[in-house]
Parts: C-alpha cells; structure tokens; sequence
C-alpha cells in the first residue's frame, strides 16, 4: 500500500517551518501556496494539547478539495465528500464561492 497523501494550503510564499519539513509523518505531504480563497475565511483556531492549530473549516475544505479535482483528487470522491456534508453553513459555502 502507499502512504497517505496530505495537502496543506497556505498563501502564496509562505513556507512551511523546519521543523515541519523536517519531521517523519509517514505521509506524503503536498503544500499548495494559493490564493482561490479570501485569506481568513473559513479558518479557525483549534488547540491540540496546548498549541494552536490553524484548520481549515469544513466549508473551506470541501472548496480545497475540489481545486484539487480533478487533476489530483478524483471529481467522484469529491462528490461523495460534499454529499455527505449536511451541516455546512450556506453563508460560509456562498461567501467562499
């Protein structure tokens, strides 16, 4: 089997840290420097035992994957992915399209 693929999104020039690059996470990590999403929106503060994290809310992840499709994410995952997402806020969803 192959490893887990991951993608981080980030603005335009930001780099990921060292520490980060440096790290073994059994992973394939793909980072995306873009800007098809207004900066802040949809990104919220998560605490994971005493440091914050900056996560993308469900809304702006959904819109992740699908810049993702359908070069690198296959359009039918996505479309599962969505259908499946009952509690998005439709003002999120409309102010990310």
């Amino acid at each position: 089997m192959s490893k887990e693929t991951i993608y981080l999104f980030s603005p335009r020039k930001e780099k990921l840290p060292k520490w980060f690059t440096d790290c073994n996470w059994n992973a394939e990590i793909v980072h995306k420097q873009t800007t098809f999403l207004p900066g802040e929106l949809g990104i919220k503060n998560i605490k994971i035992k005493q440091y914050p994290v900056l996560t993308s809310s469900p809304e702006r992840a959904i819109m992740e994957c699908l810049f993702l499709a359908p070069q690198l994410m296959d359009l039918t995952e996505c479309y599962h992915l969505f259908e499946g997402l009952v509690n998005l806020k439709p003002k999120l969803v409309t102010e990310l399209l």
